[in-house]
């Protein structure tokens, strides 16, 4: 991650919201407040117009990710994530009227601009140089490891290696090496090998979105954007790829070693994927889990967390803990499992409550007005409302390879009675795999 002030905006006061949701209206023919285009070559772009935003911001999510690099490739993808904004901005992350960020996540490499409108086509232009990456400076490179080097360190002190576990779950299970060079890989890059990664990423344009909120017409995006990307597309290989061969994830229990110094364990377990409505049911569940996680005192807050992971082979619940040392893995396990069955099971928490919670908050959709009134009662920041709710929503349409109004679809038969069947079958998941990360 390139490291400037967090857009991340607390936009609900309520328990639930601090953790991701599904933002859209149920239950309406079509609510989606997005301009959706295809541009050249397959690029797919979202548009969401507010007149009054105070910047435009714009974000590409690129089809890579932690849990997605090749076979002796781990962190590649953040390493692109690096190379990819440096290659316009070697040093600084900003330029008057416009800053920068980047964000690896387990299933999504996110680049991004804020830009005052008078430099909204500016903006857009980085993004279309960052799409046709031509080169990755060596020196530029070096210090890029340097700096994942010490997020990697700070994050390890502070017990915080979810997103480093991921990474060498990629490794260790999906590729079955007995040894995840989380840290190695990174450190054996050339730039020639980086470059050549990004491009076959860069490649599969109908794989690559934009979005965008502001300002400016939807259609003035649409026709700067199309216009390069004509040429861009002609120029690139439809067929590049990035060579994997994942193994099946059948049920493993599994102990690997990794590079850093830390212990981790990790647990996950198949979700059900028959139709939408699963798929919106696999995140509130994510959610309840997670309060569950938080409110056992076993780890320290952020030390235990839930996730969705999805990869080639399916969707699973990812369950993720940083231990004190290899023996807490028999602790972890057993209160994940307190967690999962406790979903439905009440506590400070009941089904019923969750769940009417959510789907209010799932039929509140985008209002930007409610958003800046609450932070502004809260003397908050208010200057990233529309990015902040444009980005939770296009996270969730991309994690869940659903739009808008698909999302708000599949809501509508979700209720108490429905959810306690989706969690019975969860509860036949006997026997979750597992991975442990030990250091070496």
């Amino acid at each position: 991650m390139l490291t400037i002030p967090s857009p991340a905006l607390p936009l609900a006061a309520l328990t639930l919201a601090c953790l991701p949701l599904s933002l859209a209206h149920a239950g309406d023919e079509s609510l989606d407040p997005f301009e959706r285009f295809e541009l050249p070559g397959g690029v797919r772009l979202v548009v969401w117009q507010v007149g009054d935003a105070p910047r435009q911001t714009t974000f590409t999510f690129l089809p890579l990710g932690l849990a997605l690099d090749g076979k002796h490739s781990a962190q590649y993808s953040h390493l692109v994530e690096h190379m990819i904004i440096r290659s316009t901005d070697p040093d600084a992350l900003e330029t008057p009227g416009i800053s920068f960020n980047g964000e690896t996540s387990a299933g999504a490499l996110r680049i991004e601009s804020y830009a005052e409108p008078d430099k909204w086509q500016e903006s857009l232009d980085r993004h279309l140089r960052w799409l046709q990456l031509e080169l990755v400076d060596e020196v530029v490179l070096e210090r890029e490891k340097g700096r994942i080097e010490a997020e990697e360190q700070s994050t390890v002190m502070g017990g915080y290696t979810h997103k480093w576990a991921e990474a060498g779950w990629n490794q260790a299970v999906r590729f079955g090496l007995p040894h995840a060079a989380v840290h190695e890989d990174v450190v054996q890059a050339g730039a020639e090998g980086i470059l050549a990664y990004a491009k076959a990423a860069l490649a599969r344009h109908d794989e690559i979105l934009i979005a965008s909120v502001g300002p400016i017409d939807p259609l003035e995006i649409r026709d700067q954007l199309e216009q390069e990307l004509v040429e861009l597309s002609r120029d690139t290989d439809p067929q590049a790829d990035i060579e994997t061969s994942p193994t099946a994830l059948e049920h493993v229990t599994k102990s690997a070693t990794w590079d850093l110094a830390a212990h981790h364990y990790l647990e996950w377990i198949p979700l059900p994927d028959r139709d939408h409505s699963d798929r919106i049911a696999g995140t509130v569940l994510t959610q309840l889990v997670n309060i569950g996680l938080y409110g056992d005192k076993t780890f320290s807050a952020g030390h235990a967390l839930a996730s969705v992971i999805v990869v080639p082979e399916g969707r699973y619940l990812m369950l993720s803990a940083n231990l004190s040392g290899p023996d807490q893995a028999k602790q972890a396990s057993t209160s994940f499992k307190k967690a999962l069955e406790g979903a439905g099971s009440g506590g400070s928490f009941p089904l019923p409550m969750a769940l009417m919670q959510l789907k209010a908050q799932a039929r509140q959709g985008l209002d930007p007005t409610a958003g800046r009134k609450q932070l502004e009662r809260m003397k908050r920041d208010v200057s990233l409302v529309e990015a902040q709710m444009l980005l939770t929503a296009v996270m969730n349409e991309w994690q869940l390879g659903l739009t808008f109004d698909q999302i708000g679809a599949a809501w509508e038969p979700i209720d108490v009675k429905w959810m306690e069947a989706y969690l019975e079958r969860i509860a036949r998941i006997k026997n979750p795999s597992s991975l442990l990360l030990r250091p070496k």
